[in-house]
Protein backbone atom coordinates (compact mmCIF):
# COMPACT_ATOMS: atom_id res chain seq x y z
CA UNK A 1 0.00 0.00 0.00
CA UNK A 2 1.76 3.53 -0.84
CA UNK A 3 0.08 6.34 -0.29
CA UNK A 4 -3.72 4.68 0.37
CA UNK A 5 -3.25 2.78 -3.07
CA UNK A 6 -2.71 -0.89 -3.55
CA UNK A 7 0.08 -1.13 -5.80
CA UNK A 8 2.17 -4.80 -6.97
CA UNK A 9 4.54 -6.38 -5.05
CA UNK A 10 5.67 -8.45 -8.35
CA UNK A 11 6.42 -7.50 -11.65
CA UNK A 12 3.48 -5.39 -14.17
CA UNK A 13 2.15 -8.12 -15.92
CA UNK A 14 0.72 -9.56 -13.01
CA UNK A 15 -0.99 -6.53 -12.08
CA UNK A 16 -2.28 -6.47 -15.64
CA UNK A 17 -3.83 -9.43 -15.12
CA UNK A 18 -5.24 -9.41 -12.00
CA UNK A 19 -6.58 -5.74 -12.58
CA UNK A 20 -10.10 -7.20 -13.82
CA UNK A 21 -10.30 -9.45 -10.58
CA UNK A 22 -9.23 -6.38 -8.36
CA UNK A 23 -12.13 -4.09 -10.31
CA UNK A 24 -14.60 -6.65 -9.92
CA UNK A 25 -14.23 -7.80 -6.47
CA UNK A 26 -11.67 -5.50 -4.72
CA UNK A 27 -8.48 -7.56 -2.78
CA UNK A 28 -11.01 -10.24 -3.00
CA UNK A 29 -10.54 -10.83 -6.71
CA UNK A 30 -7.07 -11.84 -6.45
CA UNK A 31 -8.11 -14.76 -4.38
CA UNK A 32 -10.59 -15.46 -7.15
CA UNK A 33 -7.30 -15.38 -10.02
CA UNK A 34 -5.47 -17.53 -7.64
CA UNK A 35 -8.61 -20.30 -7.42
CA UNK A 36 -9.00 -19.88 -11.30
CA UNK A 37 -5.40 -20.38 -12.31
CA UNK A 38 -5.22 -23.32 -9.94
CA UNK A 39 -7.83 -25.28 -11.55
CA UNK A 40 -6.49 -24.52 -15.11
CA UNK A 41 -3.24 -25.78 -14.16
CA UNK A 42 -5.09 -29.12 -12.63
CA UNK A 43 -6.80 -29.20 -16.16
CA UNK A 44 -3.61 -28.35 -18.23
CA UNK A 45 -1.63 -31.18 -15.65
CA UNK A 46 -3.85 -33.77 -16.82
CA UNK A 47 -3.85 -32.85 -20.68
CA UNK A 48 0.23 -33.02 -20.18
CA UNK A 49 0.13 -36.58 -18.56
CA UNK A 50 -2.54 -37.70 -21.37
CA UNK A 51 -0.29 -36.87 -23.73
CA UNK A 52 2.82 -38.34 -22.33
CA UNK A 53 1.08 -41.64 -21.43
CA UNK A 54 -2.41 -41.77 -22.90
CA UNK A 55 -3.42 -43.14 -19.61
CA UNK A 56 -6.63 -41.27 -17.67
CA UNK A 57 -5.94 -43.22 -14.16
CA UNK A 58 -2.10 -42.18 -14.39
CA UNK A 59 -3.46 -38.43 -15.50
CA UNK A 60 -5.59 -38.69 -12.97
CA UNK A 61 -3.08 -39.66 -10.09
CA UNK A 62 -1.08 -36.62 -11.65
CA UNK A 63 -3.36 -34.11 -10.55
CA UNK A 64 -4.11 -35.89 -7.46
CA UNK A 65 -0.35 -35.52 -6.06
CA UNK A 66 -0.35 -31.88 -7.52
CA UNK A 67 -3.46 -30.48 -5.95
CA UNK A 68 -2.52 -32.62 -2.46
CA UNK A 69 1.05 -33.46 -1.96
CA UNK A 70 2.30 -30.07 -3.11
CA UNK A 71 1.56 -26.24 -1.91
CA UNK A 72 -0.48 -25.72 -4.77
CA UNK A 73 -3.61 -25.94 -2.90
CA UNK A 74 -1.47 -23.40 -0.58
CA UNK A 75 -1.10 -21.15 -3.06
CA UNK A 76 -4.45 -21.37 -4.71
CA UNK A 77 -5.71 -20.04 -1.60
CA UNK A 78 -3.55 -16.72 -1.42
CA UNK A 79 -3.67 -13.17 -3.05
CA UNK A 80 -0.14 -14.14 -4.24
CA UNK A 81 0.79 -14.55 -8.33
CA UNK A 82 2.31 -18.09 -7.46
CA UNK A 83 -0.85 -20.36 -8.42
CA UNK A 84 -1.14 -17.88 -12.28
CA UNK A 85 2.97 -18.67 -12.63
CA UNK A 86 2.24 -22.22 -11.98
CA UNK A 87 -0.75 -22.19 -14.60
CA UNK A 88 1.73 -20.80 -16.50
CA UNK A 89 4.64 -22.75 -16.89
CA UNK A 90 2.00 -25.53 -17.11
CA UNK A 91 0.85 -24.18 -20.24
CA UNK A 92 4.46 -23.69 -21.41
CA UNK A 93 5.14 -27.40 -20.73
CA UNK A 94 2.33 -28.41 -22.59
CA UNK A 95 3.14 -26.44 -25.28
CA UNK A 96 6.16 -28.00 -25.62
CA UNK A 97 5.21 -31.21 -25.80
CA UNK A 98 2.77 -30.49 -28.28
CA UNK A 99 5.98 -28.98 -30.79
CA UNK A 100 7.91 -32.32 -30.18
CA UNK A 101 5.17 -34.70 -31.09
CA UNK A 102 3.33 -32.81 -33.97
CA UNK A 103 3.75 -33.95 -36.98
CA UNK A 104 4.09 -31.33 -39.28
CA UNK A 105 6.75 -29.13 -38.93
CA UNK A 106 4.63 -26.07 -39.18
CA UNK A 107 2.64 -26.89 -36.08
CA UNK A 108 5.61 -27.71 -34.25
CA UNK A 109 6.86 -24.51 -35.13
CA UNK A 110 3.79 -22.71 -34.08
CA UNK A 111 4.24 -24.75 -30.23
CA UNK A 112 7.55 -24.00 -29.72
CA UNK A 113 7.28 -20.16 -30.18
CA UNK A 114 4.06 -20.48 -28.03
CA UNK A 115 6.01 -22.12 -25.15
CA UNK A 116 9.04 -19.27 -25.97
CA UNK A 117 6.10 -16.68 -25.53
CA UNK A 118 4.58 -18.41 -22.55
CA UNK A 119 7.62 -18.25 -20.31
CA UNK A 120 8.01 -14.32 -21.85
CA UNK A 121 4.63 -13.72 -20.40
CA UNK A 122 5.42 -15.54 -17.24
CA UNK A 123 8.59 -13.61 -16.03
CA UNK A 124 6.44 -10.74 -15.76
CA UNK A 125 3.87 -12.57 -13.24
CA UNK A 126 6.96 -13.65 -11.21
CA UNK A 127 10.54 -12.91 -12.16
CA UNK A 128 11.28 -17.00 -11.04
CA UNK A 129 9.62 -18.09 -13.92
CA UNK A 130 12.81 -17.52 -15.96
CA UNK A 131 14.23 -20.58 -14.20
CA UNK A 132 11.08 -22.64 -16.10
CA UNK A 133 13.14 -21.39 -19.56
CA UNK A 134 15.78 -24.44 -19.70
CA UNK A 135 12.82 -26.92 -19.31
CA UNK A 136 11.52 -25.69 -22.08
CA UNK A 137 14.52 -24.95 -24.49
CA UNK A 138 16.98 -27.82 -23.57
CA UNK A 139 13.55 -30.69 -24.92
CA UNK A 140 13.62 -28.49 -27.91
CA UNK A 141 17.12 -28.51 -28.92
CA UNK A 142 17.80 -32.11 -27.84
CA UNK A 143 14.44 -33.93 -29.06
CA UNK A 144 13.77 -31.90 -32.10
CA UNK A 145 17.57 -31.94 -33.02
CA UNK A 146 17.03 -35.54 -32.64
CA UNK A 147 13.88 -35.81 -34.96
CA UNK A 148 15.42 -33.37 -37.50
CA UNK A 149 18.36 -35.42 -37.85
CA UNK A 150 17.43 -37.53 -40.61
CA UNK A 151 15.04 -34.97 -42.68
CA UNK A 152 16.84 -32.19 -42.60
CA UNK A 153 20.42 -32.53 -40.92
CA UNK A 154 21.79 -28.96 -41.26
CA UNK A 155 19.09 -27.74 -39.05
CA UNK A 156 19.67 -30.88 -36.63
CA UNK A 157 23.15 -29.66 -36.45
CA UNK A 158 22.34 -26.15 -35.35
CA UNK A 159 19.93 -27.31 -32.68
CA UNK A 160 22.43 -29.30 -31.38
CA UNK A 161 25.11 -26.49 -31.83
CA UNK A 162 22.86 -24.66 -29.40
CA UNK A 163 22.21 -26.71 -27.23
CA UNK A 164 26.36 -26.20 -26.47
CA UNK A 165 24.97 -23.20 -23.74
CA UNK A 166 24.50 -26.40 -21.34
CA UNK A 167 27.26 -28.50 -22.64
CA UNK A 168 27.04 -31.45 -20.34
CA UNK A 169 23.37 -32.55 -21.62
CA UNK A 170 25.11 -32.67 -25.44
CA UNK A 171 27.91 -34.72 -24.28
CA UNK A 172 27.08 -38.08 -26.42
CA UNK A 173 25.48 -36.13 -29.04
CA UNK A 174 29.29 -35.71 -31.27
CA UNK A 175 29.61 -39.52 -30.06
CA UNK A 176 26.06 -40.04 -31.82
CA UNK A 177 26.28 -38.07 -34.86
CA UNK A 178 30.07 -39.74 -35.46
CA UNK A 179 29.02 -43.02 -35.24
CA UNK A 180 26.03 -42.49 -37.18
CA UNK A 181 28.02 -40.87 -39.79
CA UNK A 182 25.81 -37.71 -40.09
CA UNK A 183 28.52 -35.37 -41.39
CA UNK A 184 26.22 -32.42 -42.44
CA UNK A 185 24.74 -32.36 -39.11
CA UNK A 186 28.43 -32.43 -37.33
CA UNK A 187 29.45 -29.52 -39.28
CA UNK A 188 26.33 -27.66 -38.67
CA UNK A 189 26.40 -28.74 -34.75
CA UNK A 190 30.29 -27.39 -35.17
CA UNK A 191 29.82 -24.28 -36.97
CA UNK A 192 27.30 -23.32 -34.61
CA UNK A 193 29.06 -23.67 -31.81
CA UNK A 194 31.37 -21.47 -32.97
CA UNK A 195 29.74 -18.75 -33.83
CA UNK A 196 28.25 -18.68 -30.19
CA UNK A 197 31.68 -18.48 -28.91
CA UNK A 198 32.88 -15.54 -31.00
CA UNK A 199 29.51 -13.80 -30.34
CA UNK A 200 30.18 -14.15 -26.84
CA UNK A 201 33.56 -13.51 -27.30
CA UNK A 202 32.67 -10.01 -29.23
CA UNK A 203 29.45 -8.83 -26.87
CA UNK A 204 31.17 -10.24 -23.70
CA UNK A 205 34.95 -10.45 -24.20
CA UNK A 206 37.16 -12.75 -23.23
CA UNK A 207 37.45 -11.87 -19.56
CA UNK A 208 34.28 -13.80 -19.25
CA UNK A 209 35.98 -16.82 -20.48
CA UNK A 210 38.78 -16.35 -18.08
CA UNK A 211 36.57 -15.63 -14.75
CA UNK A 212 34.32 -19.10 -16.10
CA UNK A 213 37.94 -21.09 -15.94
CA UNK A 214 39.26 -19.83 -13.37
CA UNK A 215 36.75 -19.19 -11.01
CA UNK A 216 33.32 -20.77 -12.12
CA UNK A 217 34.50 -24.32 -12.93
CA UNK A 218 36.57 -24.58 -9.57
CA UNK A 219 33.35 -23.82 -7.48
CA UNK A 220 31.56 -26.57 -9.48
CA UNK A 221 33.58 -28.95 -8.60
CA UNK A 222 33.49 -27.53 -4.88
CA UNK A 223 29.95 -28.34 -5.13
CA UNK A 224 30.62 -32.00 -6.38
CA UNK A 225 33.14 -33.44 -4.59
CA UNK A 226 32.51 -31.40 -1.36
CA UNK A 227 28.55 -29.84 -0.51
CA UNK A 228 26.40 -32.22 1.59
CA UNK A 229 22.86 -32.52 2.09
CA UNK A 230 19.85 -32.06 -0.27
CA UNK A 231 22.34 -31.19 -3.29
CA UNK A 232 23.90 -34.84 -3.25
CA UNK A 233 20.18 -36.15 -3.51
CA UNK A 234 19.05 -33.90 -6.43
CA UNK A 235 22.20 -35.02 -8.69
CA UNK A 236 21.26 -38.26 -10.83
CA UNK A 237 25.01 -39.30 -11.73
CA UNK A 238 27.13 -42.14 -10.54
CA UNK A 239 29.16 -39.95 -9.22
CA UNK A 240 26.92 -38.52 -6.64
CA UNK A 241 25.62 -41.97 -5.98
CA UNK A 242 29.24 -43.00 -4.91
CA UNK A 243 29.44 -40.06 -2.88
CA UNK A 244 26.05 -40.55 -1.13
CA UNK A 245 27.56 -44.51 -0.92
CA UNK A 246 30.75 -42.76 1.34
CA UNK A 247 32.44 -44.45 -1.42
CA UNK A 248 35.25 -41.56 -1.35
CA UNK A 249 35.20 -38.88 -4.31
CA UNK A 250 38.50 -40.82 -6.24
CA UNK A 251 36.04 -43.88 -6.42
CA UNK A 252 33.43 -42.15 -7.47
CA UNK A 253 35.63 -40.21 -10.52
CA UNK A 254 36.21 -43.96 -11.72
CA UNK A 255 32.81 -45.13 -11.32
CA UNK A 256 32.13 -41.84 -13.05
CA UNK A 257 34.23 -43.07 -16.24
CA UNK A 258 33.21 -46.43 -16.55
CA UNK A 259 29.68 -45.21 -16.96
CA UNK A 260 30.83 -42.98 -19.57
CA UNK A 261 32.38 -45.18 -21.27
CA UNK A 262 29.44 -47.84 -20.94
CA UNK A 263 26.64 -45.00 -21.97
CA UNK A 264 29.12 -43.53 -24.90
CA UNK A 265 29.29 -47.49 -26.02
CA UNK A 266 25.68 -47.80 -26.04
CA UNK A 267 24.89 -44.82 -27.98
CA UNK A 268 27.83 -45.67 -30.48
CA UNK A 269 26.18 -48.84 -30.55
CA UNK A 270 22.73 -47.61 -31.36
CA UNK A 271 23.85 -45.34 -34.36
CA UNK A 272 25.59 -47.62 -35.74
CA UNK A 273 23.29 -50.67 -36.02
CA UNK A 274 19.88 -50.47 -37.83
CA UNK A 275 17.79 -49.22 -34.40
CA UNK A 276 14.62 -47.51 -35.39
CA UNK A 277 14.69 -43.56 -34.65
CA UNK A 278 12.40 -43.41 -30.86
CA UNK A 279 14.95 -46.09 -29.74
CA UNK A 280 18.31 -44.54 -30.75
CA UNK A 281 16.65 -40.78 -29.18
CA UNK A 282 15.61 -42.49 -26.15
CA UNK A 283 19.39 -44.51 -25.60
CA UNK A 284 21.21 -40.67 -26.25
CA UNK A 285 18.42 -39.20 -23.60
CA UNK A 286 19.05 -41.84 -20.95
CA UNK A 287 22.78 -42.37 -21.61
CA UNK A 288 23.47 -38.51 -20.86
CA UNK A 289 22.42 -38.87 -17.47
CA UNK A 290 24.80 -41.83 -16.65
CA UNK A 291 27.92 -40.04 -18.90
CA UNK A 292 28.11 -36.49 -16.58
CA UNK A 293 29.39 -36.17 -13.57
Amino acid sequence: MRDGVLVPQYPGVFALLAAPFYWLLGYRGLFLLSALAFAAALVLCFAIAQRLFRDPALSLNACLILALTTFAWEYSQAAWPHALSMLIVALAVYCTIVALQASDSRASMIAALAAGLTIGLGIGVRLDTVFALPAVVLPLLFVGGMNLLWRAPIWAGVLFGLLTFKPQLGLLIPVALLAGCHWRAVASASATAVVLLGGSLIVLGAETWELYLSTTVPFQRLIMEQWTGALTQMVPSPFMAARLLDLGVPLGYAVQALSLLVAAAGVAWAFRGRVEQELQTATVLVATFLATP
